[in-house]
Order: C-alpha cells, then structure tokens, then sequence
C-alpha cells in the first residue's frame, strides 16, 4: 500500500512518524514496511505511542537508533516469526515477510537475502539477552570458547568459519535446551571429545561440514531431537556412530566423506526426507523411495543404470545424480537433476538409461560423446522419423554442456535416409523443449551447431543463453518464435545472451532479421 494515498491518513502523522525515526533512512524504511496494510488511522497513532514510548525510555544515541529499529522487530507480533528472524542473524533462514518489513534485503536477481550490518548488530543485541546467542562467526579464532562461556540458557550458537583445532578434551557444556550448532568451515578442528554432546539433548541442528574431523563422537547417538546432521565435506571423516535413535532426523548430508556404506540404524529413520551419499545403487534404490530428496553418486555406468531401473518411476521427488569415474565432486544442486562428469559412457554397448522426469541435464569432461544421441538412446531420446522428442527430455529446464572436446552437435542424425533428405531440404527437423529455461555451452572446441543441417529447436521458454569458448560455432539453430506479420520475435522469457561479439556477429540464422531481434540482449 502506498501510504500516501491512503485517504484516512494525512500527512502529519505520517512526518510525526518519520520525526521519531530521527530521518534515519533505514529506520523509516523499516518502520515503514512495518506498517504496511495498516490504513486506520488508529492504528498509525497507536503505533507511533509504542514508537515514543520504547524512545523515551533510551538514553544514548546508538540506543535510541537500535530502539527505532527494533520497532519493526516487536511489531512482528508473532514468536515464530521474530524467531526466524533472530535466526537470520547467523545468515540461514530466508523468508519473504521478512523481506517485505525490510529486516531482510533481497538481492537483484532474487537468488538470496542478506541483512543490513545495523539490523544484524540490532538482532545480536537482542540474541545477547533473550533468546541467547553465541556468535564468533568468521573471527578466525584459535581458541574454542571455554566451558564457562556456554551458558545453560544458550539457545543457538554460531562457531563456523574459525580456525579451532581441537575442542578441550573434558569439555561437556550443559546446555539443555540448545537448538542449533553450527561448527563449519573450522577447517583444522580434527577432533571433538566423546563427552561433548552428552548435555545437548535439544539440539536440533548440528552443522560441521567442511571440518577435517576423522570420527563422529558415540555421544551423537543420542541426540534424539535432532533433525539435522550435516557432515558435507568432511573430507577424512570413516565413522558415525549408531543413528538408531535419531527418529526425528529428517536431513542427513554425508557427501564428500570417506563414508560409503549406509550408517547403521539407518532403517530406523522414517522421518528421513533427505540424504545425501555415496553408496551402492542396489541400497540406494532402496532408501530412495522414501525420502523427498537423494543425492546420489555412482563411479560408474552399470551402478547408474541399476539404480534408474530400480527406481522405475518410484524415486525420490528430488534428485541430484552423478556419474563421475574421478572420483567424489561438488555438486550442484537441483532438482530432478543429473550430472555427468569426467567418464565415459561410450565405451560399452550399454546406453545410459535417464529418469523420465529429468529437468536439468549437464556434461563436462565427457570426451567420448559425439552428440547428444551418445547419451539419449534411440528408445529414449530423440525420435527423428516422428519430430518429437520423447518424454525423457519434455521437463528439461536446464542444459548445459561443457568441457566435451568431440562434440559437433547437440542433436544429431543418425541414419543415412533422414539425414539426405535434410541435406536436400525436404524436411525440416523440429526439436521442441518446451521447458528449456536455460541453456549453457563451454569449451566446446569442435562443437559447430545444436542440431544438424536444417534442424532447428524450438524452447519458447528460453530465458538464458550462454556461449563461452566454442571457437568453431556456425548456427544456433533456434527456431523464434513469430508474429502475426510473420516477422520473428525473441522468446517471450528471453533475459539475456551471453557470447563474445565476433562469434556473434559470424553466425548464421534460419530465420531473416533472426540476429537484428535478439540484438538487444
């Protein structure tokens, strides 16, 4: 609502307002975002008596600018929400109310929030009080805070990004009611005493991804409330003790340890909803089909297959996939995903075998893939003689290929028939992916055009283009969409294309005035 145009308010109390915020830009944006909605004049007047009254009460300058701020937070009015927010703090929960007030700032293309330096020290403020914080985040500390400074009413605390290299070996703080821990990016912590966690029955996340610890303390066993156990990248970690007892975990991230088999007690788990592990494809099967979201690796083509096949449609809702023969490797994560890295799938007569929802599909390093035919078999793939593509791909929302130094061609033509009849213009070959959002080639030395001689692709819900180091390109072969003058235009969607201007300016188009039209992105 813009509050200026709201009939019942006058101006008065609205510069009343501003007065009281002290013309500090970020508390009126604040106060402001607060009040949204609100068109009663009461309300505002209410509003600025709490706003004096939580003033009046504050002597000095810093006070009194933490006090404007923390108008917004106390007008929340509800526990969860300040909850989250106080949260926010320690730079984890996003949430778009919180947006909305103005606590939270969301960046330009949406993908994240961040918090005001103020509204953060404003946040800590109130987390020294009640609820209470620890917070020591990214002062690269050498020393762990000590037992006395865990206090027994701690509710949340943020160690990550120090330099800790072990934990006192008594140390047990009694901590009963803390929720969250989070211990990241302590690169050189190799060990936490068994003792450690005997008095945190409360917790409810425990984060110690990117820590270079070797075993998992038995004491975690009996963390019953715990729901989160995030150990990604624990690069040496062999060992977790017995879960058996966690049945409120819902989220274990265990990608990029030395851990390959699946921890014992893990039947046990029927909140589980997300794991994240290498294993065999046979248990992997298995567990997938109960959990909202598996991350799964196989080393190599057989093990991807069988898992696929097992799955049968009966897989996790979301799913990251990759085969890679190099061994374990970051992974980005999206849903109905599958990546394949630095293998070879080419070498057998056996043909990779895709989920039949698949909606992002990446390559890089794969050095013995010619086309996109190599990946997608003839009863999988694309169906030339029909000029559709199979339901394997019609969800694909992201392709992206990289690092494949054979490849001429996205789609290819295969027998002899179709291909002369390409040549002498007889047909045109549509491809249609009517999801493609994204679409992202790189270092692809002889690749030379997405689809052979006159096919051409069609994706209306193209919104990304991105060309880097495909020296030999002649065509994109995407077929644009046209107007009722029969003129072509950009996608609808279409946001940006990204490709140096000399390869842009040397390829060819299907379509007349096809280059003049994408121009401007």
């Amino acid at each position: 609502t813009n509050i200026l145009q709201v009939p019942a308010l006058n101006k008065e109390i609205i510069n009343e307002v501003v007065e009281e915020c002290g013309c500090l830009p970020l508390a009126i944006v604040t106060v402001a975002a607060s009040m949204s909605g609100e068109e009663e004049i009461y309300e505002w007047q209410n509003a600025l008596n709490e706003l004096r009254g939580r003033l009046r009460s504050l002597n000095d300058v810093d006070t009194k600018v933490f006090g404007r701020l923390e108008f917004s937070y106390h007008r929340l009015k509800d526990e969860k929400l300040q909850q989250c927010f106080l949260y926010c703090a320690l730079g984890h929960t996003i949430l778009n109310r919180l947006v909305n007030c103005c606590l939270l700032e969301s960046a330009k293309d949406g993908s994240c929030v961040k918090m005001h330096d103020l509204i953060r020290d404003m946040a800590l403020r109130i987390t020294s009080k009640s609820p209470l914080f620890m917070v020591t985040a990214g002062l690269r500390l050498l020393k762990f805070p000590g037992e006395q400074e865990w206090e027994e009413n701690l509710e949340r605390v943020s160690l990550m990004e120090n330099d800790f290299e072990e934990i006192p070996s008594n140390m047990s703080p009694h901590c009963e009611i803390l929720s969250t821990l989070l211990l990241q990016h302590n690169k050189y912590l190799q060990r936490i005493p068994e003792c450690f966690f005997v008095h945190m029955h409360g917790l409810k996340v425990l984060n110690l991804c990117h820590t270079s610890i070797e075993v998992l303390p038995n004491s975690v066993s009996d963390l019953t409330n715990l729901r989160s156990l995030l150990l990604r990248w624990c690069g040496i970690l062999k060992r977790v003790p017995s879960l058996a007892k966690l049945l409120a975990l819902q989220y274990l991230d265990l990608e990029g340890t030395w851990i390959e088999e699946v921890p014992e007690g893990m039947e046990m788990l029927e909140n589980l909803s997300h794991l994240s592990l290498f294993m065999a494809a046979e248990e992997a099967a298995r567990l997938s089909d109960r959990l909202d979201t598996f991350v799964g690796y196989f080393s190599t083509l057989n093990d991807f297959n069988i898992y696929v096949k097992s799955t049968d449609g009966r897989g996790s809702k979301n799913y990251c996939l990759l085969l890679s023969a190099s061994g374990k490797r970051g992974f980005l994560e999206v849903d109905k995903s599958v990546r394949l890295f630095a293998c070879k799938i080419c070498e057998t007569e056996e043909t990779i075998v895709l989920p039949e929802d698949v909606q992002y599909l990446e390559m890089f390093g794969v050095d013995d893939v010619a086309s996109l035919n190599d990946v997608l078999p003839r009863e999988q793939g694309l169906n030339l003689f029909s000029l559709r593509l199979l339901p394997a791909l019609q969800n694909l929302e992201v392709l992206a290929v990289g690092y494949c130094f054979l490849i001429e061609e996205i789609v290819a033509v295969e027998d002899e028939e179709t291909e002369k009849e390409l040549a002498t213009n007889t047909i045109i070959n549509t491809v249609t992916l009517p999801r493609l959002k994204k679409l992202h080639l790189e270092d692809l030395r002889e690749f030379k055009s997405i689809c052979s001689d006159n096919g051409v692709l069609v994706c209306n819900s193209l919104q990304e283009i991105e060309v880097y180091n495909c020296p030999k390109l002649k065509r994109l072969s995407l077929s644009l969409p046209l107007l009722d003058n029969g003129q072509p235009s950009p996608p609808p969607a279409l946001e940006v294309i990204e490709i140096k201007k000399e390869l842009w300016e040397s390829l060819e188009w299907d379509q007349p005035n096809a280059k003049d039209v994408l121009n401007p992105y």
